[in-house]
């Protein structure tokens, strides 16, 4: 007889053999034995197999997990935080670095009036004419406004411009060929 799809009941796999007078198969995977029913097409089992199962538990306790989880992004946070702060100085202090070297660069054979220009406006011209040639300027420029009436004091200073800039502070620095324009009442 030959039966043809013949599962094994333990194991499921597909028995193939040819089966020639018996009433019994073998499963050459699991090594089950059992009987077979041709009119019917079933199978029924007359051994059990007896298997060994190790199960291992794990109990995990979650909240120590959550707890281990946001340490770990914290000091990853932290350290990016350090690092961030230390490229910030870095940068910052090279900056600073560069800026005063340019600084001192562009002073070189300048000179600084050590007032504003409005600290100059208001004043009599022929003081801050003799100040500005002590101090090294060489073109300096008197305007005479003509305009002087008895609201305005004379020969007082009514606009300074040191190369063409009207609103100078007194920490800046200037070329001493620099044209100076001085109008006056």
């Amino acid at each position: 007889m030959r039966v043809e799809n013949l599962k094994c009941p333990s194991c499921g796999a597909m028995i193939t053999e040819e089966l020639i007078g018996t009433k019994k198969a073998y499963c050459s995977y699991c090594g089950s034995r059992f009987a077979i029913d041709d009119e019917v097409k079933r199978t029924e089992s007359n051994e059990k197999i007896e298997k060994t199962v190790n199960v291992t538990k794990t109990f995990i306790d979650k909240a120590a997990v959550i707890r281990e989880e946001r340490l770990n992004k914290e000091s990853k946070h932290s350290l990016l935080f350090f690092a961030g702060c230390i490229i910030l100085v870095l940068l910052v202090w090279f900056g600073l670095g560069l800026s005063i070297k340019h600084e001192e660069v562009s002073r070189e054979g300048k000179i600084c009036i050590g007032r504003s220009s409005e600290d100059i406006v208001g004043k009599k011209y022929k003081g801050i004419v003799s100040e500005l040639e002590k101090i090294g300027f060489t073109n300096i420029e008197v305007v005479d406004m003509d305009d002087a009436f008895w609201f305005w004091e004379s020969d007082t200073i009514d606009k300074i411009t040191i190369d063409g800039d009207s609103t100078f502070g007194e920490y800046e620095y200037f070329d001493p060929s620099a044209r100076v324009i001085i109008s006056y009442h």
